[in-house]
């Protein structure tokens, strides 16, 4: 069954025209490159199969799965929890054979488990941040604790940092390290066009949010897809020219198939995403809460490991830096690479996995 992506197709179409058009020379030769990859990743055999992991926690449409790790170091190292986006799926973080970060730090010898947030439009329990935090974090957490026999490590993926940092402060008798990847804080800092684009179409997404009573991905997507216009054209018109059996083409379609999968969002997480932390900073600023709390990267004593791709445009380093300075006891690592590049990169592996493995073990 041929995909229906890029998602939204008419919003992609129309922005990558209009870079082609923008070409007097080229624009012709790169418009049917791009429709031509857009093609072949529809019609592209490649589906993820991975073998499902056991569910081990859940709580509402949240459930959190579990990895064994290897035995041959069993014990030896902390638990692992983590926390993914609630705008796209977790699958990021188990993506596909050799390109999974959740299977790849079980096979150094931890346990680690995912939470996967599901409907969350569906789950009373994430009405907002604060439920989220309350009725879910917070448990599936304290369940793994409990299990482990005390403190475990997490790691949060964008937004799932950001939700980290709440979680810390809340429950650091349950943490021992954390790790922070390519987690926005200073959402007026550094690189500011998603700012600007989320700027442009707040208006909208408040008018559909008022009309739905919830965010739609579409809406998400078509922000993030006018962030960098160029992009679309470029990505689609280098995997035309791929082979389609190669590992690089079954990666770029399985994380196309995680981009076009993200979820509508609950209005009260929208309107905090979209109002206090993009137009208003409200974490940069030191005036977010959540449960009841101000957040303070200064009260999280934890070690901490904040960790940015140097290239990214969704969550500029800078965003990240201001985290990493508020924190008392911080490690920086900066990767050369992009947003998804940190996960399922080429040089993923040597590049942030195992230097965060290394961290971790410490």
């Amino acid at each position: 069954m041929a995909r229906s992506g890029p998602s939204p197709l008419p919003v992609h179409l129309g922005i990558a025209a209009s870079v082609c058009l923008q070409d007097p020379v080229h624009g012709q030769s790169l418009l049917q490159g791009l429709m031509g990859g857009i093609r072949k990743y529809q019609l592209h055999p490649y589906h993820r199969d991975l073998p499902d992991l056991p569910v081990v926690w859940q709580g509402g449409t949240v459930r959190v799965v579990k990895a064994v790790g290897t035995e041959n170091e069993k014990g030896a190292q902390a638990p692992l929890l983590l926390i993914p986006s609630m705008i796209n799926g977790p699958e990021i973080l188990d993506l596909m054979e050799g390109r999974s970060l959740m299977r790849w730090l079980a096979a150094q010898g931890r346990d680690v488990y995912l939470l996967e947030w599901g409907r969350s439009v569906e789950d009373a329990g994430q009405a907002d941040f604060d439920t989220a935090l309350r009725d879910r974090l917070i448990p599936a957490l304290t369940y793994i604790s409990e299990q482990a026999g005390g403190p475990v490590d997490a790691l949060g993926y964008c937004m799932g940092g950001t939700l980290l940092a709440a979680l810390a402060q809340h429950a650091p008798d349950k943490l021992r390290k954390v790790v922070f990847l390519a987690t926005p804080w200073d959402f007026h800092a550094g690189d500011k066009k998603l700012q600007q684009m989320v700027s442009i179409w707040a208006a909208g997404g408040m008018a559909l949010m008022a009309q739905h009573g919830v965010l739609p991905a579409s809406w998400v997507q078509s922000v993030f897809a006018s962030v960098d216009p160029h992009q679309a054209v470029r990505k689609f018109t280098d995997f035309a020219a791929i082979d389609d059996d190669s590992e690089r083409a079954r990666r770029f379609v399985a994380v196309e198939d995680w981009l076009n999968d993200a979820a509508d969002l609950p209005r009260a997480v929208a309107h905090t995403c979209i109002q206090d932390w993009y137009l208003d900073n409200a974490p940069g600023a030191g005036r977010w809460q959540a449960g009841g709390q101000m957040i303070d990267p200064a009260a999280i004593t934890l070690p901490a490991l904040v960790a940015v791709a140097a290239t990214d445009r969704l969550v500029s380093p800078e965003s990240s830096a201001a985290l990493y300075r508020a924190l008392p006891h911080a490690t920086w690592l900066e990767i050369p690479t992009g947003h998804i590049g940190l996960i399922a990169g080429e040089k993923a592996v040597e590049g942030l996995w195992a230097p965060m493995d290394e961290w971790l073990r410490r």
